[in-house]
């Protein structure tokens, strides 16, 4: 179980999501499982979660096993616009699903005194004002899911990426009758009053666009005393220079987080209500 506590935070709602760009996800059939079992994964990139519209490919794609160890899936096939992974799952506790460190597509974004802007292609210097800047980056992405065989068991997840998400309770033990808190965290130092964006599965027909946006609080948390049961894409944005010997000046890093929220009276072994 993750030991670090969430403070309740002050939630401000800004508004349906803006299109930045597409969000990458991997999605499980089933988030838990009485005893062991196949289990098969979406994985894509979408704006609206979960109607893939490109296929997300990563070599670092594993399953993280109750015991720490990295495994391959067994297979994985893409169709059109997702991939599909599956892997069957024998142990009992809780397996991290994830892309790992994904490296993508390269660009550029601008600095005005230290404030680092995407830009949609190669800005022209003749049109920017004195002093700004013209740097290359690169995207940085990491996309999770948590499922569990069985009961579930203690999780201290790799911190893939500089920008994390980190939840209050264990990710196969949320309930929509209880508080349930997120912390963000980049190079291991909260982001504060930073944008989060959360997606319920078909926003826009529920009125929420590709998400709607709420920002932490000054420890980079923030929390709900409930969420409707159901299913929600945790996603975070961060812009930072990159670390020295990187191909590019910046890195946009991306993180995401796919949760299950259970009804109530849901009950997983293992799990503390």
């Amino acid at each position: 179980m993750l030991a670090r506590i969430i403070l309740s935070a002050s939630l401000v709602l800004a508004a349906a999501a803006p299109a930045f760009a597409h969000t990458g996800y991997v999605l499980p059939n089933r988030f838990f499982l009485p005893e062991g079992g196949s289990v098969t994964t979406q994985a894509a990139f979408s704006e609206t979660f979960p109607m893939p519209e490109v296929a997300l490919r990563s070599p670092s794609m594993s399953v993280i096993a109750p015991d720490g160890a990295s495994l391959a899936f067994d297979d994985q096939t893409t169709i059109g616009a997702l991939t599909v992974l599956s892997s069957d799952l024998k142990a009992p506790g809780t397996y991290r699903l994830t892309t790992g460190k994904r490296l993508g597509r390269k660009g550029y974004v601008t600095d005005e005194a230290g404030s680092l802007v995407r830009a949609t292609g190669k800005p022209d210097h003749t049109k920017l004002g004195e002093g700004i800047k013209i740097l290359t980056s690169q995207t940085v992405t990491v996309s999770d899911a948590f499922v569990s065989i069985g009961e579930i068991s203690d999780i201290k997840p790799e911190a893939l990426s500089r920008l994390t998400i980190e939840l209050s309770r264990h990710p196969s033990c949320l309930l929509d009758n209880q508080q349930i808190g997120f912390n963000i965290r980049f190079d291991d130092q909260p982001l504060a009053k930073h944008t989060v964006t959360i997606s319920r599965p078909f926003g826009p027909y529920l009125g929420e666009g590709e998400g709607l946006e709420y920002r932490t609080d000054q420890f980079g948390n923030l929390s709900f005393s409930k969420l409707h049961a159901g299913l929600y894409l945790i996603m975070v944005r961060h812009l930072a220079y990159a670390p020295e010997g990187s191909e590019t000046d910046v890195e946009s890093y991306t993180t995401s987080l796919v949760i299950d929220v259970q009804g109530r009276g849901g009950y997983r072994k293992g799990c503390t209500y």
